[in-house]
């Protein structure tokens, strides 16, 4: 008589207990669902890693934006010292902030633990030291330096939001907010600035020129 599904393994099973073969036969279910089990705790685990790296991004994300408004106040300040203005004081107070955002960048970025972000955190920290130790002739000299560095700053977020799995959460709610807040709020942000700049420029130096009519054209289209 056939013994169905068991065929393969009846000389297996025949010289063992009902006890055994009941065993044996649980041993055998019990494989996949071991399997199964393996499989969707090691899928946990990946998301609550990319989880904890987003979690370290997002606050990194937001500081170097802070960071950002804080080199656009210093270029302005830099524009008005340039033309004659007395404004050391107030960019030795923003220095001073941007230290203190430095600090905890550096501690997020060590956290985040990524190459990629560390070489671009040095990079832009290199930056800052060589724009603090610099002087300019002309207005237009200090606001391309810092514009410079407030560039960096932006392919620094992201970095920040790539190493840390912003920049590619499947997560759509998650996605929404990295594109607004990171990809779109800063360059809004910096346009507004430069507008700013180009104003705080020509009320400094007493005169509106048609270059500068120009400038704010290009800067709010």
């Amino acid at each position: 008589r056939s013994a169905g599904i068991y065929s393969p393994v009846s000389p297996l099973l025949r010289p063992l207990k009902l006890s055994g073969k009941l065993a044996l036969i649980g041993v055998t279910l019990m494989a996949p669902l071991l399997a199964f089990v393996t499989v969707n705790i090691n899928k946990e685990q990946a998301e609550v890693n990319a989880t904890q790296h987003e979690l370290v991004g997002a606050p990194m994300g937001h500081e170097m934006l802070d960071l950002v408004l804080s080199v656009q106040d210093r270029r302005d300040l830099s524009i008005m010292k340039a033309q004659g203005a007395a404004t050391e004081a107030r960019i030795k107070e923003v220095d001073e902030a941007v230290e203190v955002a430095s600090k905890e960048i550096d501690l997020a970025v060590a956290k985040l633990n990524s190459d990629d972000m560390a070489k671009s955190w040095q990079g832009i920290k290199a930056d800052w030291a060589q724009l603090r130790a610099a002087r300019w002739a002309s207005p237009r000299e200090a606001a391309e330096a810092h514009n410079r560095l407030i560039h960096g700053v932006f392919a620094g977020v992201d970095v920040a939001a790539e190493a840390s799995g912003l920049l590619f959460d499947s997560d759509a709610a998650t996605y929404l907010y990295m594109d607004i807040v990171y990809a779109r709020t800063g360059p809004y942000l910096d346009a507004l600035t430069r507008m700013r700049s180009i104003m705080v420029s020509g009320l400094q130096s007493g005169e509106w020129t048609e270059s500068d009519a120009v400038l704010l054209k290009q800067q709010s289209q």
